[in-house]
């Protein structure tokens, strides 16, 4: 089996491989990913086709994985523990290194080292509350929101979640959202305010601004017009993950923390 880093012309089998999974990426997602210039994705190849992939994010002094991934009838071969290896070999030295692991694949990263931060639950908006707030601003300033809140610096992904979506203000005090809108899966996220008023209004134009039915990753599922999906676990390699929760409404998404 060979673990290399994925190129464009694996990003078509990667979409197959997360189709058959549930997850229904596209071409463009990983296009989008590479282009935050802080992606890597490395894949497992064997019999002529790929039966596994892994994401790592540099995110400097913190890393993140994602789309940790094998094939049906590869698992319990120990590959999905080689593609996790390589993926913290690549991201080196790192301060922390983090993810979101659904409850079924706890206990695969518990016996690699990873320690449990806390739970936090997949919502979908179902209607009933408005939010209010305005769209511009500087990048900049969402750049240093965002840092201030999560201790490290996103420039990069929220170039990218930026382009492909619509930048949310608060009406009063310093805050913002990404809204992106996806046929597939429609999400609100990040969403970082000074304030929890702010803050909710922020979460809820978005989720207005998408409709019923669309998604975030949200600190604490008990608010009104959201049902929870599912429930993913934050764990951890090095110290524990910093995070402002006085200050987070929704976080980027399972796949970009």
């Amino acid at each position: 089996m060979e673990i290399r880093r994925a190129d464009s012309q694996d990003y078509g089998a990667l979409a197959a491989l997360t189709e058959l999974e549930g997850w229904n990426y596209s071409v463009q997602d990983f296009s989008d990913m590479q282009a935050t210039g802080c992606t890597t994705t490395f894949v497992a190849v064997g019999e002529g086709r790929i039966k596994g992939m892994i994401t790592v994010m540099d995110y400097g002094r913190v890393g993140w994985i994602s789309n940790m991934l094998v094939e049906k009838a590869s698992r319990g071969k120990k590959l999905g523990g080689d593609l996790l290896e390589e993926g913290i070999k690549a991201l080196g030295e790192k301060q922390t290194i983090t993810l979101f692991a659904y409850m079924d694949a706890k206990r695969f990263y518990l016996r690699h080292g990873f320690r449990c931060d806390r739970d936090f639950p997949l919502v979908r908006f179902i209607g009933g509350r408005k939010g209010s707030a305005r769209e511009g601003g500087s990048i900049e300033e969402v750049f240093a929101m965002d840092e201030k809140c999560f201790g490290f610096s996103r420039r990069g992904l929220l170039r990218v979640l930026m382009g492909k979506g619509r930048t949310l203000l608060p009406l009063s005090g310093a805050g913002y959202a990404i809204v992106r809108p996806d046929p597939r899966e429609a999400l609100v996220g990040p969403v970082v305010a000074e304030e929890k008023g702010s803050g909710m209004d922020l979460l809820y134009a978005g989720f207005n601004m998408l409709g019923a039915g669309s998604l975030a990753v949200v600190p604490d599922g008990k608010i009104d017009g959201v049902e929870e999906v599912i429930r993913v676990s934050r764990l951890f390699l090095g110290e524990r993950p910093s995070t402002d929760f006085a200050r987070v409404f929704a976080f980027a998404g399972l796949e970009f923390g």
